[in-house]
C-alpha cells in the first residue's frame, strides 16, 4: 500500500480480516534425487525400475505438518496399455521390498510419457544407516498379471510397445 500511497477508510471491511496468528516455522525445501535406471521394460512378470540414493536423514521419520514423501514414477505409455495395473515396490538396502502402491492405466487416451506419484512406506528400515550416508532404495514398477480366470493376452509379454520406466525421482523434505 506504501508504493501507491492509498490506504482503506475506516468500516470497508477490516473487521473481516482475521488477525495474525502465532508465526508458524517453515517448513524443510523438498529434495529430488533421481534414480539411476536399471530396466526400462516392463514384460509379463518382469519389472522394471531403478536404484535412487537419498541421504538417510532425508528418510527419518517426518514432522506430521511435512509434506509426505513420494516417488515420482514416469512410465512411457502406449495406447495398448489401457486397463494395466502396476504395483510400485520400494527395497531399502536390500532389504524385503516395501509395497507403496499401485497405478492403474484406465484412459484410452494415455500415451506417451505419464507421472504417476506414489507414498514412499513410513517403515524403511534404515536406521542402521548413518545420518550422512546415502541409503540406496530400489524402486520397482511390477506388472499385475490378470485376474484369474481371464484368457491369456499377449500384451502381457515384454514388446518393443512394452511400457517403459523412463524416470523415477524420490522427494523428500
Amino acid at each position: 500500500m506504501s508504493v501507491f500511497d492509498y490506504d482503506y477508510s475506516p468500516g470497508s471491511g477490516e473487521d473481516q480480516v482475521p488477525a495474525g496468528g502465532p508465526a508458524v516455522a517453515a517448513l524443510p525445501a523438498t529434495q529430488a534425487f533421481s534414480a539411476q535406471i536399471t530396466s526400462a521394460t516392463i514384460g509379463a512378470s518382469v519389472p522394471a525400475g531403478g536404484v535412487a540414493r537419498v541421504p538417510a536423514a532425508a528418510l527419518a521419520p517426518a514432522a506430521p505438518q511435512a509434506p509426505p514423501r513420494v516417488a515420482e514414477v514416469t512410465l512411457n505409455l502406449g495406447p495398448t496399455d489401457q486397463g494395466r495395473r502396476f504395483q510400485v515396490l520400494v527395497s531399502p538396502e536390500g532389504g524385503a521390498p516395501i509395497e507403496a502402491g499401485g497405478i492403474t492405466i484406465f484412459s484410452h487416451h494415455v500415451h506417451g510419457p505419464t507421472t504417476f506419484t506414489v507414498p514412499l512406506p513410513e517403515n524403511l528400515a534404515v536406521t542402521a544407516a548413518a545420518p550422512a550416508a546415502n541409503v540406496p532404495l530400489d524402486i520397482r514398477v511390477v506388472p499385475l498379471e490378470q485376474a484369474p480366470g481371464a484368457a491369456p493376452s499377449t500384451r502381457f509379454r515384454a514388446t518393443a510397445t512394452s511400457p517403459q520406466v523412463a524416470q523415477i525421482i524420490v522427494r523428500t523434505n
